[in-house]
């Protein structure tokens, strides 16, 4: 139930799909915090972010 704010990179009417990315519309700094104790979490072995359906890059994108 979050609110999020996306972009509609691409829609087709013929297969019925819109594809979006999210926007992250926080302070750079907040951004390069978060990434860093990600990183520092993949690298220590453990813990870290684990996103649902696989993480990855591209996560915040849906195709329905």
């Amino acid at each position: 139930g979050d609110e999020l704010q996306v972009i509609v990179t691409s829609a087709n009417l013929l297969d019925r799909t819109i594809d979006m990315a999210l926007v992250d519309d926080r302070p750079a700094d907040v951004q390069q915090r978060e990434r860093a104790s990600r990183e520092a979490g993949r690298n220590s072995g453990g813990g870290g972010y684990k996103g649902g359906r696989g993480g990855g890059r591209d996560s915040g994108k849906r195709r329905r």
